[in-house]
């Protein structure tokens, strides 16, 4: 069987779309990349598919050579008897000065056959959208996704239709 694509495929596109209207944003400007929310949600909730998206779009912006800055890195390397950690969610453990003038975030919406994404990114303090674009992925790809989700160790499958 061909290989299904995944969700770096389609964020691909969408950082593609993006970097052809985008501007003030260069190598000389670094970027956050915040997780994307459900458009009908809290936005305080994140999902495994907004942090995903996000991961994906980091990788991304990398790649086309703009500065991305993780954030969620701490000073210190935190060493456990499950492993050695560099990233933490806790805000008392980060930097509260962050030196990123642009964010790139966006929404998801659940929509017929998948899940629709529109992302851009955003000046911090003058909340000006300086790129933006839309894409779509496929049910199948978020559901492949969500297949992999554990909790407490056991499989959650959802039911095939």
């Amino acid at each position: 069987p061909p290989m299904r694509k995944n969700i770096n495929h389609y964020v691909r596109g969408i950082m593609q779309d993006m970097v052809e209207n985008l501007q003030y944003v260069s190598e000389q400007t670094p970027l956050a990349v915040s997780s994307f929310i459900f458009l009908d949600e809290d936005y305080n909730d994140g999902s495994l598919l907004g942090n995903q998206i996000a991961e994906s779009f980091m990788h991304e912006l990398h790649s086309f050579g703009v500065p991305v800055i993780d954030f969620k890195t701490t000073d210190y390397m935190r060493v456990t008897s499950t492993g050695d950690f560099v990233f933490s969610r806790d805000y008392l453990e980060l930097k509260q000065d962050q030196n990123f003038k642009y964010v790139l975030a966006g929404t998801l919406v659940n929509h017929q056959g998948g899940v629709l994404v529109n992302a851009r990114i955003v000046g911090l303090e003058s909340k000006a959208v300086v790129g933006s674009a839309q894409g779509f992925i496929p049910q199948s790809v978020v559901d492949a996704l969500n297949s992999s989700y554990r909790t407490d160790g056991i499989m959650l499958k959802q039911a095939s239709k």
